[in-house]
């Protein structure tokens, strides 16, 4: 890079405009990583990265990354504080108002090689169909510099965000496949748990109701796990495959009085001591997926080469067999995707 020839009186910069224009404004006025959960601030963060990463200016880099583990982070902690935030007053769950697309923020780790975002952003974009996935995302709106004339001949103006709706980002196909792959690994586990943790769960030892047999904490798991079952696929957008939340819900429904027969409105009649274990099961539980999630997306040899961590091993050959197979029938069934149907 320093050994390329420039312009007598110029220096010449091998980088996208937009780029320049991010890292100079960071450089003078400060890195774009204040605001909090915004995701409209990814195109400034995303350039300040890049160059800061190129040109070596630490502290920047150190910022931007900062920034982007807040949206997309490592811990399980982290995870449910973005998880909440993402929420609004009335409970919808609106992530893509506050956080910036999953499929950007994984093309940008696989440049940068920035291994510690991947899990999170995988595991973010799984959760939605794969009709959605192949459709994309919209790409950062292009920077125009307007000019203006003065006394002193043009001048440049701040540049404006000029959006393309036909533009978009995509997954590369191998990405594509290894999320379908820890898509369905991550659905396999989850019905792993169902099965061996709920179905087939016995009470407690100390259970309140032992003296007959324990029915009222072995109807509530029956109760649980019917539910359970007809929630996976997802009724709520952005939901539609997420271990993590379904365990959550799960927890909820425990303290939950609103169910209803059609004439009267009840909770679950499980005693408080068999509550506690299943409570305990499932923190457990979302503790255990949390840490499997590299595992599923083929990324913990990433994160052992990054950390230093082991993790885990790659998807079976099974499981990336069965990405590609969902990957085929996703494009055979949807040749020519509508615009504005991706995530």
């Amino acid at each position: 890079m320093f050994e390329l020839p420039v312009v007598d009186d110029y220096v010449l910069l091998h980088d996208e405009p937009s780029d320049v224009y991010h890292f100079l404004k960071a450089l003078y006025d400060g890195a774009p990583v204040l605001s909090q959960y915004s995701s409209v601030d990814f195109e400034s963060v995303a350039a300040v990265l890049r160059l800061s990463s190129k040109y070596f200016v630490a502290a920047h880099r150190a910022q931007c990354l900062a920034r982007l583990s807040q949206d997309y982070p490592t811990t399980l902690a982290e995870w449910d504080r973005r998880e909440r935030f993402a929420m609004d007053a009335r409970g919808r769950y609106l992530p893509r108002e506050l956080i910036a697309s999953p499929i950007l923020v994984i093309n940008l780790a696989r440049e940068l090689d920035l291994n510690t975002l991947l899990p999170s952003a995988f595991y973010d974009l799984s959760r939605y169909g794969p009709s959605k996935t192949v459709g994309g995302t919209a790409a950062p709106p292009a920077l125009k510099l307007n000019f203006s004339e003065s006394h002193g001949g043009t001048q440049p103006t701040v540049p404006i965000r000029i959006p393309d709706s036909t533009a978009r980002a995509n997954l590369s196909p191998a990405d594509l496949v290894t999320l379908l792959a820890g898509r369905e690994a991550g659905q396999a586990w989850l019905t792993h748990f169902l099965d061996l943790s709920v179905g087939a769960r016995l009470p407690s030892l100390a259970c309140v109701y032992r003296q007959d047999d324990s029915r009222a904490c072995r109807d509530s798991f029956t109760f649980l796990l019917l539910n359970t079952r007809r929630a996976i696929g997802g009724i709520a957008i952005g939901r539609d495959a997420d271990p993590l939340y379904t365990l959550d819900q799960m927890r909820e429904m425990l303290h939950r009085s609103d169910f209803s027969d059609g004439a009267r409105s009840y909770g679950l009649p499980m005693c408080c001591l068999c509550k506690s274990d299943f409570l305990s099961a499932v923190d457990h539980a979302r503790e255990e997926v949390w840490k499997a999630i590299p595992q599923w997306f083929g990324l913990a040899h990433r994160l052992h080469a990054t950390t230093g961590v082991e993790v885990g091993g790659h998807c079976s050959p099974d499981v990336v067999q069965i990405g590609a197979e969902v990957l085929r029938s996703v494009m055979t069934e949807n040749p020519v995707l509508e615009e504005g149907k991706g995530v």
